[in-house]
């Protein structure tokens, strides 16, 4: 027999398993090879899960980012009101930077900025305008909420790289 038709055979059979002492399969009993199959198609699925949970906590991640971006830019307007369009070192311990009011590109600054806006805000709190959502409060609900969805697409980028680990091995 070929191997496709041993492949097709019903495990079940006598006829498999003298098909496989026939082609030197001999230490291998059909109850191992079924375990080991069993665990095979285990553990492709805890990895599939795990990538579709990776993929979910990345999804949340940048809307929660996007939705950071949103408030730091209606914050940022709000601010100009205060202290000026252009920058200048009040803008400087407001947190924003390198000499320019602008949105940082990056995740990682945008959070930065976040977390100096509410501390700015709390060390000056006659500059928030909490109806229209510029407060030290508001500023720690941006940050605490990408913080939060950070450390969720952490926890399951290392779930799904043990999950890969445990299904190549």
């Amino acid at each position: 027999k070929t191997a496709y038709e041993i492949y097709q055979c019903d495990w079940s059979s006598d006829v498999c398993s003298s098909d496989l002492t026939e082609i030197g399969v001999k230490q291998n009993t059909l109850a191992r090879l079924t375990a080991v199959l069993d665990a095979m198609r285990a553990a492709e699925l805890a990895f599939r899960r795990a990538l579709a949970d990776w993929a979910a906590a990345r999804s949340a991640t940048k809307a929660e980012d996007r939705e950071l971006a949103r408030w730091l830019t209606s914050a940022r307007g709000l601010l100009s009101l205060r202290l000026g369009e252009r920058w200048n070192s009040r803008w400087e311990a407001a947190g924003f930077s390198g000499h320019k009011t602008s949105i940082p590109t990056t995740q990682a600054a945008r959070f930065a900025l976040a977390a100096s806006l509410q501390r700015y805000l709390n060390e000056y709190p006659e500059l928030e305008v909490a109806s229209l959502n510029l407060s030290a409060e508001a500023a720690q609900a941006r940050y605490e909420a990408v913080r939060a969805s950070r450390a969720e697409l952490n926890r399951t980028a290392t779930v799904r790289a043990e999950a890969l680990k445990a299904r190549d091995t």
